[in-house]
């Protein structure tokens, strides 16, 4: 069987303290030129808006990061979004949530996945600060 997709977006599992600032994460956009050659791809066209629901495909919005409140577009190149989530987001109750990252502008989701706030230990390891992205 072939699977098909029609949806660009890719699955990435969030996890953050409750009622903690989250440590901000970079996410890093590239493309290809004519050539296959890897250059960065300027977002500030793009208008994200990162939302957290209380379960996929639930109406039921926790919070939304836009550009300017929570989610900063830089780089040199344009091609950085940095997500940053405060302790007054972090308010809900230790569970897994589902989390969308959306251009507006173009009406396309390009990240989502579980978002599980938690109390108790972590196991994650800081290996870096920037996640890079191609598109």
């Amino acid at each position: 069987m072939i699977d098909l997709f029609l949806d660009k977006s890719r699955n990435v599992r969030i996890r953050a303290r409750v009622n903690e600032a989250s440590v901000p994460r970079v996410f890093t956009f590239y493309g290809e030129d004519e050539d296959g050659q890897r250059i960065a791809l300027d977002i500030t066209s793009y208008d994200f808006e990162l939302i957290v629901f209380k379960r996929a495909n639930a109406p039921v919005k926790l919070f939304t990061l836009t550009i300017g409140d929570g989610l900063t577009v830089g780089g040199d190149a344009s091609n950085e979004l940095t997500v940053t989530v405060t302790a007054e987001q972090a308010t809900q109750r230790a569970d897994v949530y589902f989390w969308r990252l959306r251009s507006v502008t173009d009406d396309n989701t390009w990240f989502n996945g579980p978002w599980e706030f938690h109390n108790g230990e972590s196991d994650s390891i800081l290996e870096d600060d920037q996640i890079d992205i191609y598109q």
